[in-house]
C-alpha cells in the first residue's frame, strides 16, 4: 500500500474563526431588525398620542367659545394622563402637539445602544362654532 501525503496546507481553522463572526453578524442583523420594529411602533404609538391630545384640546374650543388657552390646557393635561412630556402650541387657527420619548432596545442593548428617540406630532385645525 502507497501512503500519500497531502501537500496542501488545508483549511487551517479558517472556518473555525469564519463560525463565530457569521454568528455575530447574523445576531447583529436579527437585532436591528427587532428593535427598529419596535422602535417603528413605538413612533406610532407617540403619534396616535399626539393627535389625540390635539384632539382633545381642540374639542374645548368647539364645544364652545373658549379660549385657546384652555385648549391648550386641556391638550397638556391630556399629555399628562398618557405621561409623556411634550410641548403645545397655538398658530393661527392650527392647534399643534409634538410629542418625544424613548424606546428601549432589546438587542442592540449588547452593543450599547439603550434607548432610541422617539418624536411624534399631531395637529388640527380649530373650528369654533357660532
Amino acid at each position: 500500500m502507497v501512503r500519500t501525503t497531502n501537500t496542501r496546507i488545508g483549511e487551517c481553522g479558517r472556518i473555525t474563526a469564519m463560525v463565530p463572526l457569521a454568528s455575530l453578524a447574523v445576531l447583529l442583523s436579527v437585532g436591528i431588525a427587532v428593535d427598529f420594529s419596535g422602535h417603528t411602533h413605538s413612533e406610532q404609538d407617540i403619534r396616535d398620542i399626539a393627535h389625540h391630545c390635539a384632539r382633545e384640546g381642540a374639542h374645548v374650543t368647539t364645544v364652545s367659545a373658549r379660549s385657546d388657552q384652555q385648549a391648550v390646557d386641556q391638550a397638556e393635561r391630556c399629555l399628562n394622563h398618557h405621561q409623556v412630556p411634550g410641548t403645545v402650541t397655538i398658530t393661527g387657527s392650527t392647534l399643534l402637539v409634538e410629542v418625544e420619548g424613548e424606546y428601549a432596545t432589546r438587542l442592540l442593548s449588547l452593543i450599547g445602544v439603550n434607548t432610541l428617540p422617539t418624536r411624534g406630532q399631531g395637529s388640527v385645525d380649530i373650528v369654533t362654532s357660532r
